[in-house]
């Protein structure tokens, strides 16, 4: 598992991300902002317990788990 610890940044856009978001129903403005987001994804590790943390422009969202523990993710308001 520690082969995915550290900074994962995306390179080049999602093939088909513009047709998944117009597919769902999100307007033309926020397709085109949300094609020029380069998300960043840092794992790491502290024995058992995972935090994933989510960086871009417009939110930054954390998810801290242990390991071989359910949880569910809620979403906050």
């Amino acid at each position: 598992m520690a082969l995915f610890v550290g900074k994962w940044e995306e390179v080049d856009s999602s093939s088909n991300y513009t047709d998944y978001l117009k597919e769902i129903g999100v307007g033309y403005f926020l397709r085109k902002r949300a094609n020029k987001v380069k998300p960043v994804l840092i794992i790491e590790n502290y024995g058992k317990n995972w935090t994933f943390s989510f960086r871009s422009k417009f939110k930054n969202t954390d998810l801290k788990v242990a390991q071989d523990e359910e949880f569910i993710e809620s979403k906050k308001n």
